[in-house]
C-alpha cells in the first residue's frame, strides 16, 4: 500500500487550525506560532495551580501552629525538637515502597529529563515531590520551595502536552513553559524566571522557545497575585541607595561570596557522595536530628530561608546592628550546616531558597563591618541583597537570573550597578580562582544523570519527524526475490520499497535496495545480476524529532525508520539518513 499526501496547501492550513492532527505537524516545526503560544499559556495555568496548592498547603498547615510563616522562633521549643521527626516519619510513610529511582527529584532532575529525555515526567515521582516537598517545608528543614515547584510544575506541563500526543520538541518547550510559570509563582519574579530556563535549563535562547515561556511566566504570575498578593519579601530596598564611595569594599566583599558559594557546593557534595550508600531511612533520621539541634539553638535557622531574609534585612534594622554580630553569623554557620545536610540527606526540597538565605545573611555581616570601618549611613540590608544576589550567581551560575531577580524582588533600579559588579566579581572569582561548578550540574553528575547532548542531537530535538515526513513508499508482504526485483526497478527515484514480516509476536521491517544504484539503463541488467539488500528497519513514534531517528541511523549512517501512530500502531511515514544528514548541513551542525 502506498501512502502518499494528497491535501493542498490551503487545505494543510486549514487543517492546522481545526485538527489536532495539523496541530501537531504544525508543532513539529521549530517556529514562533500562536497555537505554541496558547498552549504555553495553558501550561502556565496548569502549573501555577499546582504550585499554588503547593504553598496554600504550606501556609495553611503552618498556620495550624505558627503565628507567623516560617517563623520558628515563635515555636515551643520541645515542640520545635520534635517537628522534624514528626516530617521523617510522614516522609518514610510517603516514600517507602518507592524505589531509588523515585527519589529523583528537583531542577536537576527536570534538567535532564529535559535535555535528555523526551520532556515528559513520571507522575509517580511528583506525588512524592509534592507531599514530600510539602512535609520538608512546614517542619522547618532548610530547603527551599522553589525545587518541588520546578518538578511540579515541569511535571504537569508535559503531562499536558503528553495528552494530546503532540511531538516531543514542542512537549519540552511546555516543559519550560511549566518551570518558568512555577518560579513565577514561587516568588513573584516572572522576568526571573524566564531568564532561569533560558539560562540555567535550556542553556540557549531561541526565540520560539522564549515565546511561550514568557507566557507561561505571565499567567503563573498572574493567577499568584490574585491569591497572594503583588508584594515582594524585599520590596522594603524600593527607595533605597548605594553609596559610590563602598565601591572597592564590595569587590572584597564579592571575592568573599565567591569562597562561600564554593565551600557550599564542596560541603554539600562530599555529604551527598559521602552518606549514598546509607539507606534513606537513616538519612533521613539524621537530618531530622541535625535540624532539631539547630532548631533549639538557633530558630531563625530553620525553613526555607524565608526567615533569616526577614532578620537580616528587617528585624536587625530595629537594634543596635553591632551588638548582634555574634548573632548574625551564628544563624549563618547554623543556616549554611542545616542546609547542606538537609539536601545532601536527601530531605526534599530546593536549593535556591536557603542560598538566598545564606547569601542575604552573609551580606549582612558585610554590612556589619562596614559600619565597624566607619563607613557612612546604615546600609546592612542593602549588602545583604547584593550579597544574596552574588551568592546566587555563584552558586547557581546563574548571573543574568540573579540580577533580574534581585530588581524584582526590591524594585529599585538604584542597586543595579552595585549588583551587576557583585554579580560578576563573585562569578567570575568563584570559576576561575576555586574551580566552582553549578550545584545543579554536580547535582546531575553525582546522580549519573546525563545532561549533555552533541550539537547535532540538540539541533534535531527541536524539529519533530512530522515536518519532515517521507510518505513515498510502499510496504510489501512479499518475499521472493524476483517479485522484489521487479517492484525495485518499478519504485519512482525517492520512494522506498518495505518488506513487511508480519506475525502474531508482532511486525518486522526490513528497507529493501539494490546494492548499486538503478538507472533507466541498466534496469534490465539489476533484475538478473544485482544483489539485494535488506536494511532492518526500527520504527519510532509520530510524536519523536529528528533527534530520535538520527540516534538509531547514526552509527551506520544509512538507512531509515518508520514512524508510526502511536494510537493505532499504523505506519504513517519514513524518515531516511539523507533527510537528517541534509537538515544537519542546513543548520551548519554537521558538515
Amino acid at each position: 500500500m502506498t501512502q502518499k499526501s494528497t491535501s493542498g496547501q490551503t487545505d494543510i492550513e486549514i487543517l492546522e487550525l481545526i485538527s489536532l492532527d495539523g496541530l501537531r505537524r504544525l508543532l513539529a516545526k521549530p517556529s514562533t506560532s500562536v497555537q505554541l503560544g496558547i498552549l504555553g499559556v495553558i501550561a502556565g495555568i496548569s502549573s501555577a495551580l499546582v504550585i499554588i496548592l503547593f504553598r496554600v498547603t504550606i501556609e495553611k498547615t503552618q498556620g495550624l501552629f505558627l503565628p507567623h510563616f516560617d517563623n520558628f522562633t515563635e515555636l515551643d521549643l520541645v515542640f520545635r525538637f520534635l517537628l522534624p521527626f514528626i516530617a521523617v516519619v510522614i516522609l518514610i510513610l510517603i516514600g517507602f515502597r518507592g524505589t531509588k529511582r523515585d527519589f529523583r527529584m528537583g531542577i536537576p532532575f527536570a534538567i535532564h529529563w529535559l535535555k535528555v529525555k523526551k520532556g515528559a515526567m513520571p507522575l509517580r515521582n511528583a506525588f512524592y515531590q509534592f507531599f514530600g516537598g510539602a512535609v520538608a517545608l512546614i517542619s522547618g528543614f532548610s530547603v527551599g520551595r522553589e525545587g518541588p515547584a520546578v518538578h511540579l510544575g515541569a511535571t504537569f506541563a508535559s503531562y499536558f502536552g503528553n495528552l494530546l500526543r503532540l511531538p516531543y520538541n514542542s512537549i519540552r518547550t511546555l516543559t519550560g513553559c511549566g518551570i518558568s510559570a512555577a518560579i513565577a509563582a514561587s516568588f513573584n519574579t516572572p522576568l526571573a524566571a524566564v531568564v532561569f530556563v533560558m539560562e540555567v535549563v535550556f542553556r540557549e535562547y531561541k526565540i520560539h522557545i522564549f515565546i511561550p515561556i514568557m507566557l507561561s511566566a505571565v499567567a503563573g504570575t498572574l493567577l499568584t497575585r490574585m491569591v497572594f498578593g503583588d508584594q515582594h519579601e524585599l520590596s522594603i530596598f524600593s527607595q533605597a541607595k548605594f553609596d559610590t564611595i563602598n565601591y572597592a569594599y564590595l569587590i572584597i566583599c564579592s571575592a568573599g561570596i565567591s569562597a562561600v558559594a564554593y565551600a557550599f557546593n564542596t560541603s554539600l557534595m562530599k555529604i551527598t557522595a559521602h552518606f549514598k550508600p546509607v539507606k534513606i531511612y537513616y538519612r533521613l533520621a539524621l537530618a531530622a536530628l541535625i535540624t532539631a539541634f539547630i532548631g533549639i539553638l538557633v530558630p531563625q535557622a530553620l525553613g526555607s530561608g524565608m526567615g533569616a531574609i526577614q532578620f537580616a534585612t528587617i528585624d536587625l534594622q530595629n537594634y543596635e546592628a553591632l551588638s548582634f554580630f555574634g548573632l548574625i553569623v551564628a544563624i549563618l554557620v547554623a543556616k549554611f550546616v542545616a542546609t547542606i545536610f538537609a539536601l545532601g540527606l536527601s530531605v526534599p526540597g530546593g536549593v535556591i531558597g536557603p542560598v538566598m538565605g545564606i547569601g542575604v545573611l552573609l551580606g549582612a555581616i558585610f554590612g556589619l563591618i562596614s559600619q565597624y570601618l566607619g563607613f557612612e549611613g546604615n546600609q546592612v540590608a542593602l549588602y545583604a541583597v547584593l550579597a544574596m544576589a552574588g551568592m546566587m550567581a555563584a552558586t547557581l551560575h546563574s548571573p543574568l537570573a540573579a540580577l533580574v531577580a534581585l530588581l524584582e524582588l526590591t524594585a529599585n533600579p538604584e542597586i543595579i550597578a552595585p549588583a551587576m559588579l557583585v554579580i560578576a566579581v563573585s562569578y567570575t572569582v568563584s570559576v576561575q580562582v576555586f574551580g566552582n561548578r553549578s550545584i545543579f550540574i554536580q547535582q546531575l553528575d553525582h546522580q549519573q544523570l546525563p545532561y549533555r547532548q552533541s550539537a547535532a542531537v540538540q539541533t534535531l530535538q527541536k524539529i519533530g519527524v512530522l515536518l519532515s515526513l517521507n510518505r513515498h513508499y510502499k510496504i510489501t508482504e512479499d518475499s521472493s526475490e524476483e517479485s522484489l526485483r521487479q517492484m525495485l526497478v518499478n519504485t519512482p527515484m525517492g520512494h522506498s520499497l518495505i518488506l513487511a514480516d508480519l506475525d502474531m509476536f508482532g511486525s518486522d521491517y526490513k528497507l529493501v535496495q539494490f546494492e548499486d544504484k538503478p538507472t533507466r539503463s541498466n534496469s534490465s541488467m539489476l533484475i538478473e545480476n544485482s544483489k539485494i539488500r535488506y536494511i532492518p528497519i526500527q520504527s519510532i513514534s509520530a510524536q519523536s524529532t529528528m533527534a530520535e531517528a538520527f540516534e538509531l541511523l547514526q552509527h551506520q549512517r544509512a538507512g531509515a525508520v518508520l514512524i508510526h501512530n502511536r494510537s493505532d500502531d499504523d505506519i504513517i511515514g519514513i524518515i531516511h539518513w539523507d533527510q537528517l544528514r541534509q537538515l544537519l548541513v542546513e543548520r551548519n551542525s554537521l558538515t
